[in-house]
This record gives C-alpha cells, structure tokens and sequence, in this order.
C-alpha cells in the first residue's frame, strides 16, 4: 500500500484493492435494482481513504421527485484484492489544515476559521461542465437512503449551508409521503423547508433521478448496500465520504464498503467509533466530526425529562427506571401524589414572559385530556417569576418518552402511566422543541447496546443540538471524550437517575442547569466548526481527481 500524509501530523495509510475475477465477473453483470432493506456479505480489502482536514456551515428547502420501484439485489461479491497504489490521493493545500482536539474549543471559539468564498454566479444554461478547480465549484450529494438518522443528515446539511447551490439531499422516499396519524411518517421535508430553507432535496429511490456528481456523502452505508453501490454507479463520484456507525459488523461487509470506490474519507461520530474503525480496518486514521442543526426552544418553561431513542430494552434501560420510580412512589407513602404526577416546571430566566407552556404532541401513553398545561406567572412578570403547575405532587418527576417503536418495548407500569408520557411520530419541530424543553435527557445506556463502548447514541447529538445536558455515569466521560464534566450531569457512582432528577427538580439545582446549558452552547458552536472546516478539508481532495464507479467496474 502506498502512505499518503494526513492532516493534523497523522498519516493516512491509503491503498486500493481488486476483487478476485469472480468478484469483477458478479459485479459486470450491471447495476442492480435498488433494494431499501440491508442484504449481503462484504469483500475484503483495504481501504483507500482521502486523510484532510478542516472549514465551515449549511441550510434546505425542497424538491421531489416520483418514487421508484423497489426490486431484487445480489449479495456483493467477496474475495482477496491486490495493491493498486495509483489510487489515493491528498492535496497540498488540504494537508495544510489540522485536526483541533476537543478539549481547545474555547481556543477555536475565540478563533472561528474564515468562510471561503462562494461563487454565486450559476452555469450558463446547457454550458459544459467545467472542471472544477475549487472546492466552491464542487456539486455534492449528501446520501441517507434510510428512514432514520435524520439527526446526522441535519447536522450535515447544516455544516454544508454555504455549499447549497450546489448540493442535493438524497433521502429515503417515505420521507416524501404526506403524513397520517400518530404512526405516520415525520415530516422531515417540510421541517427542513422552514429551518434551512432553499436546499434541493430528492427521492433517493426515483433512480432516474440520480445526477452526476463530484462528491458524494453517504449518511448511512452500512445500512443499505446495495443502494450506496447503486448510486456510485449512476453518480461516478470522484470522491466519497462515507460515515460508519456500526464499526463492529461483520469485518467483510466493513471492508466492502469502505473499499467501494478508488477514494473514500471514512469519518465517524465521535473518536471512539473512529478509533473502533481504525482498529478493525487497520488504518493510519479515521476523522470524526459532529455536526448538529442548533435548535432553541419555542416556549417558556422547562417540562419534565426526557428520553429518546428506538423503543428497546436493549438499547436503553426502561424497566430499571421504571422499578427506581415505583420505589419512589413507595417511599413517598402518598396515594395522593401517586394520582397527581409531579410536572416540576421552572421559568427560563431569559426568556420573555408567557404565561402558558404547551407540549404539542400526537399521541400520550394511555392518557386522556389535553396535554397542555397552564402557568401563572407573578404580578410583574419578570424573568425570576414564580411559575406553578397545576398539577404539584412532588412524588416523582414527569417523564417524556420520545421515539419510534412498539409500546411493548416500553412496558411502563401501570402505576407509573400518570407519571410518564410516550410521543409517536411526532413532527420535527416538536421533537425538537420537547427536548430543548426538558431539564435534561436521560440516555439510560443499557450495557448490551454498545452506547459505551464503541457506538454512538442519538442522544447524545439530541443533547448537543438542544443544549438539554444529560444524567450519564462516570464511565460516560472516559468513552465520549469531546465530553467534560461542564457539558454533563455526572452521577456519583451509588445514585441513580431518579434520584439525580429529585435532585435537579428543586430550584437549587437552576444555576448550575443553567452553566450546563451555556457549556453545550459553546461546545456546539465549535462542534460545527470544526465539521464544516473537516469537510471542507475532505472536499479538496476531490480537485484534480477523475469521475469513477465503483472499483469492481
């Protein structure tokens, strides 16, 4: 394999491998049909990867196309490969940039990278296509062919805002179909549409529709294969990126993907799913970024806490919130407050005054009535009013549960139900808006998940993109490491998350909510950009390379 120099005093091991003749053979026969659900065995080889770094930020709007007609898909071919070392490829220019660790952000804060220049002037109509030789020239696909991880596409059109004229958001075709009852889709479109207006956005399976382009970003590779193969060969690329979640797959399927294409940038989330990469592939580096859509309250009043995620006992640990609260309506002795849920509301001191807090949601646990609750803000209205519920029982705090799933992958209690709230299918901007609220979010990583070890939580880009800090364990800051104690709420090792919300429910516990809450704020802005400059970085590798398809055409 030939060594390429990487940004940030790293260096990048960047080979290209061939798949045996049976391999080229299978993949000869011609593009397949796309097929939206995950399928195939992976082929070994290394990976070449595009080692740049840092510069800069996005914003959406909205165009659809008709759907396309799902079909079959092979397996990917598998097999042994051989070194190619014409394949890789950094620029001088982009090995100029460095990685900033984490833990400078107040340093890059102070110090945000200068934006390039864009050109706003368009291609003449029918013109040829001009070679770019910037990366303000480059047109880009940013690829989620999957109906989840919405948070990472959001993040990612955010960093590439000043790109827009020149990027199209590919997404999965449900995300384009009216929206229906509490099961129905989210409305991703339309949120984008009001949030980062202007962006074009496709029906990944319209596959007509599939333009040529010089980058493409895959979102979610490793849940779609023969989709991300698919559209390399309508696309031919010059460059990918492609952002692995499940570093610990099967290591032929890992391979497959990342050996796709004659150059690939291979980032992950955070370092520890990088670093997980590195390791299995045996790369020189892997770049991690996380870029978030900065989301702000629409309302007034903090409500509750939060959980969110997939509803799975095997990702989060439900049924042990659930025993620590019904020993908490034990303690408490009160049949009283066991009818009449505590919803522990606190005014925003910066806020202006209102005097109504409303939780728009779709669908509640088994509860009746509205879920609107009333305030009454104190005579002068001023920021350090005195706001009460109408429902005070100080027995437990409430709980919203935000997700996707079954019900049954909740099993609360029926004692616990006037205490807990589930939201289904709920729009993008309540979503976002119902964690912003909330005191803080529970993630409730269970051990079986991987959330500490090498995977990465959706919780944990929901805490950063609504600045709503987290209840973690100690553990959690030895694993997120972009993560300080000023960004989490940190449980000694023999409380629990029940009692740390008794604890940050009494007006104690406002200031240092509040300090938590202005560290996010800070740790997002230079979360962001850094990302935008990393894929600035990433983008210039594409200059000067030719258009390709997939290695095994």
């Amino acid at each position: 394999s030939q060594a390429t120099p990487a940004v940030g005093g790293s260096s990048t091991g960047a080979s290209t491998r061939g798949t045996t003749p049976a391999a080229a053979a299978a993949a000869a026969a011609g593009p397949t049909n796309v097929k939206k659900s995950d399928s195939g065995s992976s082929s070994g080889g290394a990976p070449v990867v595009a080692a740049i770094a840092p510069a800069s930020k996005t914003t959406a709007g909205s165009a659809t196309a008709p759907p396309a007609t799902a079909a079959s898909d092979p397996n990917p071919a598998s097999g042994s490969s051989a070194d190619n070392p014409g394949s890789s490829a950094v620029t001088a220019a982009a090995a100029t940039r460095t990685d900033r660790a984490a833990d400078e952000y107040e340093a890059t804060y102070d110090n945000p990278p200068p934006a390039a220049a864009t050109d706003p002037r368009p291609a003449a109509a029918g013109a040829p296509a001009v070679e770019p030789a910037s990366i303000d020239q480059l047109r880009i696909a940013l690829v989620n062919d999957v109906e989840f991880h919405h948070e990472v596409t959001l993040g990612l059109m955010s960093a590439l805002q000043k790109h827009k004229d020149r990027l199209t958001v590919y997404l999965h075709d449900s995300m384009f179909r009216s929206k229906s009852g509490s099961n129905g889709v989210f409305d991703f479109v339309s949120y984008v549409g009001d949030v980062m207006p202007g962006n074009t956005l496709k029906d990944a399976y319209y596959k007509p529709g599939i333009a040529k382009t010089d980058v493409a970003i895959f979102v979610s590779p490793e849940f779609s294969i023969d989709y991300y193969r698919e559209f390399i060969r309508r696309a031919t690329p010059r460059l990918l990126i492609v952002f692995i979640h499940e570093p610990n797959m099967e290591l032929r399927r890992l391979q497959y993907i990342i050996n796709m294409h004659p150059l690939v940038g291979v980032v992950a989330l955070s370092p520890h799913v990088a670093e997980t990469v590195r390791s299995r592939m045996r790369m020189n580096h892997v770049h991690w970024m996380m870029p978030v859509l900065p989301v702000g309250c629409g309302n007034t009043c903090w409500e509750g806490f939060a959980v969110q995620g997939k509803f799975e006992g095997s990702r989060r640990t439900y049924a042990s919130l659930w025993q620590l609260m019904q020993q908490q309506l034990q303690q408490s002795g009160s049949a009283a407050a066991a009818a009449n849920p505590a919803r522990h509301l606190q005014a925003l001191p910066t806020v202006p005054t209102r005097s109504f807090c409303k939780l728009s949601s779709i669908s509640s646990y088994e509860r009746g009535g509205s879920s609107s609750i009333s305030l009454h803000a104190d005579a002068a209205g001023s920021s350090s009013r005195a706001l009460r519920a109408d429902a005070a029982g100080a027995a437990l705090p409430r709980i919203n549960v935000l997700g996707s799933g079954r019900l049954s992958g909740l099993a609360v209690p029926r004692e616990l139900r006037p205490h807990v709230s589930v939201y289904r299918g709920m729009g993008y901007a309540d979503y976002y808006d119902t964690l912003c609220r909330s005191v803080a979010l529970l993630p409730l990583f269970n051990n079986s998940s991987g959330y500490l070890t090498d995977k990465i939580s959706s919780t944990v880009l929901a805490s950063v993109a609504t600045t709503a800090p987290m209840v973690v364990p100690p553990r959690f800051l030895e694993v997120y490491s972009i993560f300080k104690r000023e960004h989490v709420l940190v449980m000694d090792p023999a409380s629990n998350e029940v009692a740390a919300m008794m604890t940050l429910s009494t007006p104690a516990a406002a200031a240092t909510l509040a300090t938590k809450r202005a560290s996010l704020q800070r740790l997002r802005r230079v979360l962001n950009q850094q990302a935008s400059a990393k894929l600035d970085g990433l983008l210039g590798a594409a200059i000067g390379r030719p258009h390709a398809t997939t290695k095994q055409d």
